[in-house]
């Protein structure tokens, strides 16, 4: 058999997984098979090691090079029977390895730049540069989930619960489905940052998505790559202002204003003295006439926050 592609190896393992009867087996007894794939793996991994003196105090420089290709195939081949233990598709694989590969490289390109004195705009995601309650919404009624739109909850978990569904996983299955790379740009503003970026200033997102879910984290990188915003940081903290008083733009005055549409980030920026602009929302309402805070409804009115900011 020819291994050209992921779904030849995928394949290949799963035939002779077949062969030990690996598939026919209960939600239980696959986890015990997975505990000792995962042994086993790491056991490869030790064997991996062994193809190269890893010890400075020894002279011996020597690479096995039979051994690191053969331990690196057998390695390659337990990754391949966990995936195919859990039914992870090559589709699967490939997607998440293009999703990986596009994060680390936007990874790579924002290590490298410094702040430099720039005046700094910080910027959420969700619901700011992507509709995110649109298309999640969209995503719950076809789970069965009666939910308003136009509601003025932040989080409206009370509809999931009717549904019978669980708050706190129904979030990370959305993500799963690949929920988070299907997100329409707010295309506006991605120009107006654009715009604000060439003339100079430092474009920060802040987020307070969960960084701990590999398949968000990639598809958060992944969408700016995909709609082609550039910007010089991407940080994900649930306490937007506490990690905000840990950077140096901050404590140099440098931050012009964040945008931001949540009531909880919004006013404790505010509180705190920081302008924000916030895009007019049904679950925000308690943010119009807050001192510090703009609010706005299309690009006339955010361009027109800015030049007051600028007048200030």
């Amino acid at each position: 058999m020819k291994f050209n592609t992921l779904e030849d190896i995928l394949k290949s393992q799963r035939q002779f997984g077949e062969k030990l009867g690996q598939f026919d087996k209960f939600h239980e007894e696959r986890l015990e098979l997975t505990k000792t794939l995962l042994l086993s793996l790491h056991n490869e991994v030790g064997q991996l090691t062994s193809s190269i003196n890893y010890r400075h105090h020894l002279d011996d420089q020597f690479v096995n090079r039979d051994k690191m290709l053969f331990e690196s195939v057998d390695i390659i081949r337990y990754v391949a029977s966990i995936l195919n233990t859990w039914d992870f598709s090559h589709d699967d694989l490939a997607k998440a390895m293009q999703l990986r590969d596009a994060q680390l490289n936007l990874r790579h390109h924002l290590l490298k730049r410094k702040w430099a004195g720039e005046p700094v705009v910080i910027v959420d995601f969700d619901d700011v540069i992507a509709d995110f309650r649109k298309e999640f919404y969209s995503w719950l009624h076809n789970q069965g989930v009666k939910v308003d739109l136009l509601g003025k909850e932040y989080y409206n978990t009370q509809c999931i619960v009717d549904a019978g569904l669980d708050p706190n996983t129904v979030f990370e299955d959305f993500i799963s489905a690949g929920g988070m790379m299907d997100l329409k740009p707010v295309t506006w503003l991605l120009e107006e940052l654009r715009n604000l970026r060439r003339a100079g200033h430092w474009i920060q997102i802040l987020t307070a998505r969960p960084k701990e879910n590999p398949m968000c984290e990639c598809a958060t990188y992944s969408w700016l790559a995909k709609h082609d915003l550039e910007v010089d940081g991407i940080a994900f903290s649930p306490e937007k202002y506490r990690w905000l008083t840990t950077q140096d733009f901050f404590l140099k005055g440098s931050l012009v204003f964040a945008i931001d549409d949540s009531p909880k980030h919004a006013l404790e920026y505010a509180s705190h003295g920081i302008r924000l602009l916030a895009p007019r929302k049904t679950y925000n309402e308690q943010l119009v006439g807050v001192k510090n805070i703009d609010i706005y409804d299309n690009s006339e009115d955010f361009l027109n926050a800015i030049k007051n900011l600028e007048a200030k």
